[in-house]
């Protein structure tokens, strides 16, 4: 059964679908999959180090979030998605066209939005969730999410962190 929730958000109310625990890790699984793919894809293409070492992060947590969303599977007698979302493979298919700063900023960009709907649907699951294994699931995987979140959030922006001096490699004005 489908619950509906309505949630207070900066002054806002939006109504949210709670999805079942077997269609949040249909979900989540394709996702991951997903992030994995496009992770590699911009990690190989940049030359910034910043976003390289982030992607390096993705494809590490995202393979260890699969994992664990397998699990629980196997143990539930569910079938998961064998192939990444459509809009990730989309996504993909749109990377392949732009040019290697383009990338940088519009991945950095999807990842901040992406990541962000990733912790709504975990902080309802965390609460709403029917079963005990995806609910600790969810709740123990907020945390990285919002680690992602931030660290996309601060390379979307351009803004380097605190005394490290790096700002990317956008082009400059200088040619240099």
């Amino acid at each position: 059964m489908i619950t509906l929730l309505a949630l207070a958000l900066v002054g806002q109310t939006r109504t949210f679908t709670h999805m079942s625990d077997a269609q949040f890790l249909r979900k989540y699984a394709a996702a991951n999959m997903g992030e994995i793919a496009i992770s590699q894809y911009a990690g190989d293409r940049t030359r910034n180090d910043r976003i390289k070492d982030a992607c390096d992060m993705m494809i590490q947590d995202h393979n260890d979030a699969l994992d664990m969303i397998r699990e629980m599977a196997r143990r539930m007698v569910l079938e998961l998605p064998t192939e990444m979302a459509d809009y990730e493979r989309s996504y993909l298919r749109d990377m392949h066209k732009m040019s290697a700063w383009e990338l940088d900023r519009r991945f950095a960009e999807h990842m901040v939005h992406d990541h962000a709907g990733a912790i709504n649907d975990f902080q309802i699951e965390a609460k709403y969730g029917r079963n005990q294994w995806v609910r600790n699931y969810a709740a123990d995987t907020l945390p990285t999410l919002r680690e992602h979140y931030r660290l996309w959030q601060r390379l979307s922006s351009g803004r380097p962190r605190r005394g490290s001096g790096d700002y990317g490699d956008r082009p400059r004005r200088d040619g240099g």
